[in-house]
């Protein structure tokens, strides 16, 4: 085969990939390593906690990190006032799909769980504007304890968001009332999900 020959079967066939497929494998190689990017910051994530599980009850033997922050209402709410509690904490944005999915099954537990033994804690995220937060949390209803991340110097990312190693919303993090991290979850999560998580937290 000539040099020339060979020129012209790469034009007809693609230089990656083979024949009508061949345009689309650079986009079959992008997600791939979107995908390994993804679960490379997963297993990240799973490292610092230390023994809490992603997507997963077991557990947990770091201490949660602690928590200060000024609610919507201007109350002041601090983890350590709740030891004692499971404390459910959800990472949010008003923009997130998932969340918008999510944030009844929040409201619905809290209302169910009272404030005996369970509070509920929603952290708005750092990049979300008041009014957008503040709407949000009318249009769902939602009456638990909800107060944004605002700490720090990175623009895009609050001290808590940074404490706690969350990369994308939601997660939502398990606290036991002896203060530990029992579990992890990244995405949305139904109802009936949530309060498996929260019966395992308090055992």
């Amino acid at each position: 085969m000539t040099l020339a020959d060979t020129e012209a079967e790469l034009a007809e066939h693609g230089r990656i990939g083979y024949g009508r497929y061949g345009s689309a494998s650079p986009i079959v190689l992008g997600a791939l390593i979107v995908v390994v990017v993804a679960a490379i910051g997963i297993a990240s994530l799973r490292d610092r906690l230390d023994g809490a599980s992603v997507n997963g009850v077991q557990e947990g033997t770091r201490i949660a990190p602690p928590i200060e922050l000024t609610l919507l209402d201007g109350a002041a709410w601090r983890l350590s006032d709740h030891r004692g509690k499971v404390v459910v904490l959800n990472f949010w944005a008003s923009w997130c799909e998932p969340c918008k999915q999510e944030m009844p099954a929040f409201q619905q537990v809290a209302a169910r769980g009272g404030t005996a033994d369970l509070e509920v804690l929603g952290v708005g995220a750092k990049l979300d504007r008041d009014e957008d937060v503040r709407s949000f949390v009318r249009q769902y209803g939602v009456t638990y304890a909800i107060g944004r991340d605002l700490g720090g110097d990175d623009r895009g990312r609050g001290t808590i968001e940074r404490d706690y190693g969350v990369i994308g919303y939601p997660a939502t993090f398990f606290i036991s009332p002896d203060g530990t991290i029992s579990a992890v979850v990244m995405g949305a999560i139904e109802v009936d999900r949530l309060q498996t998580y929260i019966d395992a937290a308090r055992t």
